[in-house]
C-alpha cells in the first residue's frame, strides 16, 4: 500500500514529505493528525524514548494512506499533519497507526486508533481517541480533527426552476386607478347601449 507523507507544521520532526497530489488538494476528507500522548518508550538506550509517527487510511481499503513526519524523541509528539487520504465513502472507518522510527530493526508498533463512521454522523470530529495496543497498563490517546465535505446539492427540475421564476419574477399587477376607471367604462359602455336600444324601439313604436 502506497502512503503519503502528510503536509505538517508540527516542531522536532522530520521525514516532512511532499505535498499531496494535485488530484486531492481541496477535496474530499480533511484529517489533522495533530499529536498524541503517553506513548509508551520503544527505544531502551540510555537517554532514548520514542520516534514516533502516524499512518492514517480508510479502513478495508487498499487505496493510499497518509502519514505524518517523525517526532523524535518523545513519547508526547505534536505533529499538526495535515492530509486527504482518498476514496471516501460515507459508512467508512478511519484506521490510525503509530510507529517508532527505528533505523536497524522494524518499526515498533505503539498502538491503533478507530474514528469510526457514526462518529462522523455531523460531518466533524475534533477530539482525542484512545490507543489499543498501546503497552502493558499505558493509557496512550491520539488526538485528531476530521471534516467530511457534505454532499453536492442536486439541481432542481426544469419544471420547479420555471415556477421559481415565475414567483421571483410576477406579472405586474394594475395601478388601483386604472381598474376602476375600466370598470367605470365598461358600465357606461353597457348602459349607453341599453339606452340606445330602448330609444330605437320607442321610435320604431
Amino acid at each position: 500500500m502506497a502512503v503519503m507523507a502528510a503536509a505538517h507544521t508540527g516542531a522536532g520532526t522530520d521525514g516532512a514529505g511532499a505535498a499531496l497530489p494535485k488530484t486531492s488538494q481541496g477535496q474530499g476528507t480533511t484529517v489533522v493528525i495533530v499529536g498524541a500522548r503517553n506513548l509508551r518508550r520503544a527505544d531502551w538506550l540510555p537517554g532514548s524514548s520514542s520516534d514516533p509517527y502516524c499512518v492514517c487510511r480508510f479502513a478495508g481499503k487498499a487505496g493510499a494512506g497518509f502519514r505524518t513526519g517523525v517526532a523524535r524523541r518523545t513519547q508526547n509528539p505534536m505533529w499538526n499533519a495535515r492530509g486527504l487520504p482518498p476514496g471516501y465513502a460515507p459508512g467508512d472507518d478511519l484506521e490510525f497507526e503509530l510507529f517508532d522510527k527505528d533505523r536497524f530493526k522494524r518499526d515498533d508498533l505503539l498502538g491503533r486508533a478507530t474514528l469510526t463512521s457514526d462518529m462522523l454522523e455531523r460531518g466533524c470530529f475534533d477530539g482525542q481517541l484512545p490507543l489499543r495496543d498501546a503497552g502493558h497498563k499505558i493509557e496512550a490517546m491520539l488526538r485528531v480533527r476530521v471534516e467530511v465535505p457534505a454532499p453536492p446539492t442536486p439541481p432542481p427540475p426544469p419544471e420547479a426552476s420555471a415556477l421559481a421564476t415565475h414567483c421571483r419574477n410576477p406579472a405586474p399587477s394594475q395601478p388601483m386607478e386604472i381598474r376602476r376607471y375600466g370598470e367605470f367604462m365598461h358600465g357606461w359602455f353597457e348602459r349607453s347601449c341599453f339606452g340606445f336600444v330602448l330609444g330605437f324601439r320607442g321610435l320604431r313604436a
